[in-house]
């Protein structure tokens, strides 16, 4: 499926984007940002955490027209903690949406095959979640066109 390919590549730049940027964990430790493909791991202890995290989701595609590209819509769902009394949390979340959005409109080609079309939208949880501060960007790309084999042979 080509729409694994958008959202591996995507995974991998935003680990590259995010390489040297540090956020809080629960403890308040300063840590890196964790990056997932479509869903958390499944935790192997209570005492796991995985935040810091982005988690790349594929979250639909749809295909207009016979002659046009795929559009394939990619969440970006984003958690971050911080126990501070200011409740400041939501200001890395804020970042970490800037990044990638930054990231998208400078380089809107992915991989040499996958295209940034439409708005990106983004979105800060509103919901008071203690410590928790969660937010997300929707993009749209076009995705190549497969070419029909049953066609080849007949020509």
């Amino acid at each position: 499926m080509i729409q694994l390919e958008l959202q591996s590549e995507l995974k991998r730049r935003l680990e590259n984007t995010f390489q040297d940027v540090f956020f809080n964990d629960l403890a308040g430790n300063r840590v890196p940002l964790n990056v997932y493909e479509q869903n958390l791991p499944k935790k192997q202890s209570e005492e796991e955490e995985f935040f810091p995290f982005v988690i790349v989701k594929l979250l639909e595609a749809e295909k207009k027209k016979e002659k046009e590209p795929y559009i394939t819509s990619v969440g970006f769902v984003i958690g971050t903690v911080d126990s501070d009394v200011y409740n400041q949390g939501y200001r890395d979340t804020a970042n970490i949406i800037n990044r990638i959005i930054e990231n998208l409109e400078k380089q809107p080609i992915v991989k040499g095959q996958f295209t940034l079309s439409g708005p990106l939208k983004w979105v800060l949880h509103e919901e008071d979640t203690g410590s928790y501060y969660f937010g997300a960007v929707e993009a749209s790309f076009e995705t190549p066109e497969l070419n029909r084999v049953d066609l080849e042979a007949m020509i």
